[in-house]
Parts: structure tokens; C-alpha cells; sequence
């Protein structure tokens, strides 16, 4: 399996199958689920998920289960279903180029059969990059602020011991260099001694920009999942926007 983002899209290959189409109306090879709603456009779902539970992967075909657009498969994201008890967790973590992270979520128990959870993060750190260029009155143009943030609120309710509704919203905004002026500089070879590859004399992640380069993303996701489990039968509704 191998992620990558181009332009705040994200680029899925699962045992060689996928697509690099990543305009707009492009259909991925290997989708995205989130809580078993298809993000079908691959714009926007390269941002921060916050807090997960887990992530499954399946390899192959899974038209069945997934849809027309799963023909090497799919990966599924699982976030928590809010708990019975009062509780939550809060992760930081700082790291090189200035950078700081925080995810937190908490449970919010209502009524017995009713329950709430709300999840959040901020990521943010310093630019790789830096914009050398000076217009002619001095001023200078800058380069986006490498930034996430957003944040998704569940609510359960547990109308029965066979019936169940779950209503999700989440935010997202985020912030980055992407594009393709930041994709032409050639990294240097391993321990730089490969003749065919020199080492590019000008890979100092320095830019000469006219006009503010990168991608800002702004996405939602509503959605509604009832699942009602018969005796012989198991329904399950997905709405979504």
C-alpha cells in the first residue's frame, strides 16, 4: 500500500492498482471510507483525521461491499463510537521546524440510550520554503502556512437493542505547499556519489515566487448511518453530503 498527496489530493496504489488522476471529477481506484461513507473525490481527504480507531485495508476488488470505484481495493477508516462514560484524552507533540500538534476527545454520555463524542486538532509548523522574492516597493511575498485544523462531533442513539442511529459532522481547513512549482527539485542521491544522478546544486528549498503559491482545502462531511439488525436480515442506511 502507497499513500501520497498531490495539489490536497490524495494518490492511493494498492499492490500496483490506482490512479494519479487527481482532478476533480476523477474516480480513485482505491477509495476512501470514513465510517462507512465513500469519499468518492479524492480532493481534501489527504487532511488530518484526528482521533481514529482504526484503519482497515483491503486488498482486491470489493465491488461488493464498496462500490463501482473499489477495483483494487479499499480503506476503510474507523473513528469511535461515543462511550457510555464521561471520559476522553488529549495527545501533543512538538517536533522539529517549530512544529506542534494537538489532538484531543472526549465522550459525552447524555441519556442512557444517547450519546455524544466530539474530537479536534490543530497541526501547524514552520515552511520548508522560503520565498526570496522582493518586488520592486520591497515588499515581499511569503509562502502559505503548513496548518491543519478541524473537528468532527458523533451522536448515537440506541433506540432499541436491534436499532441504532448515528449522526456525523466534521470540519476540516488546511494549508500546504502543493503544486507542481514545488515538485521539480531532484533530491539528492544516497551518500551523493552516483554519476548519473549528481547532486542538484540547487535543492535549498529556496523559491523566487511573484504570488503566494500552495493549496488551501476546506471540506465537511455530514452524515446519517442507521443500522437495524433483524432476526434473518441486517439493514444498513448511509446518507450523506
Amino acid at each position: 500500500l502507497t499513500i501520497t498527496n498531490a495539489a490536497a489530493y490524495s494518490v492511493a496504489y494498492l499492490r500496483g492498482v490506482g490512479t494519479d488522476a487527481v482532478l476533480a471529477g476523477a474516480a480513485p481506484s482505491v477509495p476512501f471510507y470514513l465510517d462507512g461513507v465513500a469519499l468518492l473525490g479524492t480532493q481534501g481527504s489527504a487532511d488530518t483525521l484526528g482521533r481514529i480507531k482504526r484503519v482497515e485495508v483491503t486488498k482486491g476488488p470489493q465491488g461488493t461491499l464498496f462500490g463501482r470505484n473499489a477495483t483494487g481495493g479499499a480503506i476503510s477508516i474507523i473513528t469511535p463510537e461515543p462511550g457510555t462514560e464521561f471520559g476522553g484524552d488529549l495527545k501533543v507533540e512538538f517536533g522539529n521546524y517549530n512544529e506542534r500538534n494537538v489532538v484531543g476527545y472526549v465522550d459525552l454520555p447524555i441519556l442512557e440510550s444517547l450519546s455524544a463524542s466530539l474530537s479536534g486538532f490543530n497541526n501547524e509548523r514552520d515552511n520548508y520554503y522560503t520565498n526570496d522574492y522582493v518586488a520592486a516597493d520591497g515588499s515581499r511575498t511569503g509562502v502559505l502556512d503548513i496548518e491543519s485544523r478541524g473537528f468532527r462531533t458523533k451522536l448515537r442513539w440506541d433506540a432499541s437493542s436491534s436499532f441504532a442511529l448515528t449522526g456525523s459532522y466534521s470540519y476540516a481547513e488546511s494549508s500546504n505547499n502543493c503544486g507542481l512549482t514545488f515538485e521539480n527539485t531532484r533530491v539528492a542521491p544516497v551518500l551523493g556519489v552516483l554519476p548519473i544522478l549528481p547532486e542538484d546544486p540547487k535543492a535549498d528549498r529556496r523559491i523566487n515566487y511573484d504570488q503566494l503559491a500552495g493549496c488551501e482545502v476546506n471540506s465537511y462531511l455530514a452524515s446519517v448511518v442507521g443500522t437495524w439488525q433483524l432476526p434473518w436480515l441486517d439493514l444498513k442506511m448511509i446518507l450523506s453530503d
